[in-house]
Order: structure tokens, then C-alpha cells, then sequence
């Protein structure tokens, strides 16, 4: 019984974790420009969110 409850509770905690790492992933493009003061640094936040949303298909487009 212990271990049912404990493999849900690491279960949740994978999932928690994964998704706030692909949130934290996706936001490298727009820390990168906020520290070199990128004019478009808003643009860059705004298309990693899409990308996000779009199954990462502008994501390598933030790196150039």
C-alpha cells in the first residue's frame, strides 16, 4: 500500500519536473538576448512561447 502511494508521488514528481524543464528550455533564447541587451529581446520571448505551442517548429529559428 505504501509503495502504491509512493510510486504516485515520484510519478507526479517526474512529470512536474519534465514539465518545468521544457518551460525553462524553451526560455534559453530569450535569457541569452536579455543579457546582450537584444533589441527584439520581446520578440524572442513571445516566439519561444509559440514555438512551444507549435511543437517546437520555430525554436532552432531563436537560435540564429
Amino acid at each position: 500500500m505504501f509503495l502504491d502511494y509512493f510510486a504516485l508521488g515520484v510519478l507526479f514528481f517526474v512529470i512536474i519536473f519534465i514539465f518545468y524543464g521544457i518551460i525553462a528550455i524553451h526560455d534559453i533564447p530569450y535569457e541569452i538576448a536579455k543579457k546582450r541587451n537584444h533589441p527584439q529581446q520581446d520578440a524572442l520571448h513571445i516566439a519561444g512561447w509559440v514555438s512551444l505551442f507549435t511543437l517546437h517548429a520555430i525554436w532552432p529559428f531563436l537560435w540564429i
